[in-house]
């Protein structure tokens, strides 16, 4: 079978609880889980000599449709998905968890110092090396906030991603700083590193590893 490769669990507009599983590079797959939280529905029947009771059974698997767009999610911010990887060059795209069906429920977003590299391509003035090109790697977000990412970028570097930037409430992509965020560069190309998010009281701290693998 596939291998999983994003897990993550959320809950809709309508309060339902909805699982998000990945499989490979394969689009974003929502189950509805709302079943999990019910009683089981029980019907009865009563005769003069004989009780029933039967339990409506489990389905063999919940219900399940896929999100349009979201090939390349990278991870879970609330009720989106945060997609780069290798298909994405100069850019990252934003998903909507709850317009899986929507040809219109994303939108992507030029990283920072990408803009004025593609405008120049795609104004024919002039063709980008592969130094010039940059891919979302890593991502590291809070389940139920979709206001704030974390992503690290193939050269090492760290942007911050809020939801309602300071122009005009637009999303925004902001490059950090080893001074602002204590994250260390990473020693040499073959280094990786991990970085999870936390919101203890209302408060965002990232939490960083890094290895030689």
């Amino acid at each position: 079978g596939n291998t999983i490769s994003l897990l993550s669990f959320y809950r809709n507009p309508l309060g339902k609880l909805m699982g998000v599983s990945q499989s490979d590079t394969q689009k974003l797959r929502l189950w509805d889980l709302s079943r999990e939280e019910q009683e089981d529905t029980t019907t009865s029947s009563s005769t003069t000599n004989s009780h029933c009771t039967s339990i409506k059974p489990r389905p063999k698997r919940p219900p399940y449709q896929d999100v349009a767009n979201s090939q390349g999610a990278l991870g879970i911010a609330g009720g989106y998905g945060v997609c780069g990887g290798p298909t994405m060059y100069n850019q990252l795209s934003i998903v909507s968890l709850d317009q899986p069906k929507s040809a219109y429920n994303h939108t992507e977003l030029a990283l920072p110092g990408a803009s004025s590299a593609a405008s120049s391509l795609s104004m024919g003035r002039g063709r980008q090396r592969r130094g010039d090109l940059k891919q979302v790697v890593n991502v590291a977000t809070l389940p139920n906030d979709s206001n704030h990412a974390l992503l690290e970028l193939d050269d090492g570097s760290i942007v911050h991603y809020t939801a309602t930037g300071p122009k005009a409430g637009r999303p925004n992509l902001e490059i950090l700083s080893e001074e602002l965020t204590g994250i260390a560069p990473l020693p040499a190309d073959f280094w990786s590193r991990t970085i999870c998010l936390g919101k203890p009281a209302g408060l965002i701290v990232a939490a960083v590893g890094m290895y030689n693998p």
